[in-house]
């Protein structure tokens, strides 16, 4: 029921896709994720010198819909198809234009121009993972055929779509559309032409030359449009077509996109402890201010020195259950924040997230087997372990209300993106490149050398939903530049 991918993003951070699948057949639905990350002694990541509000500071999180799953030949030509249900909502704005139509047909162009980046995607990777070059070939020619019928439906709706009773913003939609969906053909027939200019064979010859005409004639299509193009010369930076890609993707999935609002969770029952200490203090202060006066009596050194005790007493009880009973009880019973997921004005869910480092005695009996530490992990911390981050976090979803949201699309659950950013790990690593001697046997000589000094962070996911219980364990490569790479281990 939870699906996870972890991947580098952008160098210094790296980011954990997670899925919570969507359950009917209960009311509400709970996924817990445990993460722990373990880094060198070292790098002196700790409790004194990382705090939960740099932590809380280095992570981002988005929370949106998993965007409803279709086949790339299923977007057309059925009753419920994702162009269909466009047809239909294009149709119906052009008969009645009033604002409840303009919003239905803008919202269904969205969801179209998303539904078709999706499928397209997946059917690029589906065809680079098939070994069989006979299994490739069937998916090749359903691409050519399902996207050439794709594009020319979708853009046949510019005609209808030019009439005066059409308002500006709505036109505007549709082209923000057309446009998401060139630069999406774009991206995946690069990915593809890659892929296919590897084989050195000529087994798919045919396919590359139509996937290349695909492409060259999607860009002489942008130009012809005025859609900006990505510039391959290298004194361009391409800056202002990066910029408006990234906006027309938000354009194109703010539909899909959850908003939440975060808070502190057990804020009430801090106040309460804080007003209990506060009660006991002064209970405490009291009865020495009573005693020491009736037994000293007023006006002298004696009550004095009581009174000035009985005060300082009474701060440190505060402060004593500040700092340790209030902290105990909010670690075992409460998380650090609580994220409302609310879709327009529907909550759907909620997220409670918690940071802490954990002792290597409190460490779960099935992480430390997973960990399976080696004698040379042992060398690299001299012998005294690693530190250990515990990042725990619990996901409820409102199944009911979840499947008010989308009645026309079938949404399959919910994706939570966490993005760790590690540029304060790396601080105290040292150079990345580390100069050697090493014999060279062809010169018979001593030549110098540079060596890649990596730090190894192993991280250790435990999921738990219901009594479905499972682990994965990935390990990251650092070093003062940024992310080397990210691997999975088999367990």
């Amino acid at each position: 029921m939870i699906k996870e991918k972890i991947k580098i993003h952008g160098g210094e951070s790296f980011e954990i896709d997670l899925g919570y699948l969507y359950n009917g057949e209960s009311k509400s639905s709970t996924y817990d994720i445990d993460t722990y990350i373990f880094t060198p002694r070292s790098l002196d990541i700790n409790k004194s010198t990382y705090y939960k509000s740099d932590f809380f500071q280095d992570i981002k999180t988005n929370i949106r819909f998993i965007t409803p799953v279709y086949e790339l030949k299923e977007i057309m030509h059925d009753d419920d198809s994702a162009f269909s249900k466009l047809q239909k909502s294009v149709k119906t704005y052009l008969t009645i234009p009033s604002n409840e139509n303009a919003k239905q047909y803008r919202y269904h162009i969205k969801m179209f121009v998303s539904i078709f980046r999706s499928s397209l995607s997946k059917h690029i990777r589906r065809i680079s993972s098939k070994k069989i070059d006979s299994e490739k070939k069937i998916l090749l020619n359903e691409l050519f055929d399902s996207i050439d019928d794709i594009v020319k439906n979708y853009r046949s709706l510019s005609k209808k779509l030019k009439g005066n009773i059409v308002q500006e913003r709505e036109k505007n939609v549709y082209l923000f559309g057309n446009e998401f969906l060139s630069y999406s053909i774009e991206k995946q027939f690069l990915i593809l032409i890659k892929k296919l200019s590897k084989r050195k064979d000529e087994v798919f010859l045919n396919e590359l030359a139509i996937a290349q005409n695909y492409l060259e004639n999607e860009l002489e299509y942008q130009k012809k449009k005025g859609i900006s193009t990505l510039k391959t010369n290298n004194n361009k930076t391409n800056e202002d077509v990066v910029y408006r890609r990234g906006i027309l993707r938000k354009f194109a999935e703010d539909r899909l996109f959850l908003n939440t609002r975060t808070e502190k969770e057990g804020v009430m029952v801090e106040q309460i402890i804080f007003s209990l200490a506060a009660g006991l203090a002064m209970i405490l202060a009291t009865s020495v201010a009573f005693f020491s006066q009736q037994y000293y009596g007023n006006f002298t050194l004696s009550f004095f020195t009581a009174l000035v005790i009985s005060y300082m007493a009474k701060d440190r009880i505060k402060e004593l259950v500040r700092s340790k009973i209030n902290n105990k009880i909010q670690a075992k019973y409460f998380f650090d924040n609580k994220t409302k997921i609310i879709s327009g004005d529907q909550g759907i869910g909620i997220c409670r997230e918690s940071f802490s480092f954990v002792a290597d005695d409190n460490i779960p009996s099935e992480v430390k087997k997973t960990r399976k530490r080696e004698h040379l992990t042992d060398i690299e911390n001299d012998w005294r372990g690693e530190n250990v981050m515990r990042y725990q976090k619990r996901v409820t979803v409102y199944n009911k209300r979840f499947k008010k949201v989308f009645k026309e699309y079938d949404i399959s659950g919910i994706k939570d993106i966490v993005r760790i950013n590690t540029s304060r790990f790396t601080e105290k690593m040292s150079t990345p490149y580390l100069p050697f001697y090493a014999w060279d046997e062809k010169k018979k000589e001593v030549v110098k050398i540079k060596g890649e000094k990596v730090y190894h962070f192993n991280i250790i996911l435990v999921f738990k939903y219901k009594k479905e219980r499972h682990i994965k364990r990935y390990r990251i490569f650092l070093n003062k530049k940024g992310i080397k790479r990210i691997e999975k281990v088999t367990i």
